[in-house]
């Protein structure tokens, strides 16, 4: 047992886990708020977890929301639910197989044989949408966004 986070009671588990091949691992710390729990389930619920962690990573370094800071809690709010499905689109586009997502993934030659990832989708968007320039949408006197007219062909 151990105190911290304002005196809150945890249980600390300091532990080393195999990998596969029965290498041993770096030593762990656990911590659970849920003191009643055992070792084991403690590991267990730890181990349900970690499959998301990859999607926090990605979401903290590669989507900028480390660097997240708005002047509003909605303003906020708004960025992360915009954030989440970007996220969710790259990874939905990675499971189809077709030539446009193909081609969205062609930035990296070197890997054309190799499984289409959420990583690649997201580079290609970039370099494919580099260009369009959302900053100038904003009407500033309106306060609202407004897309460029398409043009129009006669």
């Amino acid at each position: 047992m151990a105190c911290f986070l304002a005196s809150r009671q945890v249980k600390a588990l300091w532990c080393q886990l195999e990998d596969k091949d029965g290498n041993k691992r770096p030593y762990r710390l656990f911590l659970s708020a849920d003191v009643s729990l055992t070792t084991e389930e403690i590991l267990l619920s730890y181990a349900k977890r970690w499959s998301i962690e990859s999607m926090f990573h990605q979401l903290k370094h590669d989507w900028g929301m480390k660097d997240m800071w708005q002047q509003t809690r909605q303003v906020l709010h708004r960025w992360i639910q915009i954030t989440q499905v970007a996220y969710g689109l790259t990874q939905l586009l990675s499971t189809l197989k077709t030539r446009c997502i193909n081609d969205l993934g062609s930035h990296s030659p070197w890997r054309m044989k190799m499984p289409m990832t959420a990583g690649r989708i997201r580079e290609g968007l970039i370099r494919e949408l580099m260009h369009v320039r959302v900053a100038d949408w904003w009407d500033s006197k309106m306060k609202i966004f407004r897309p460029p007219e398409p043009p129009i062909y006669s």
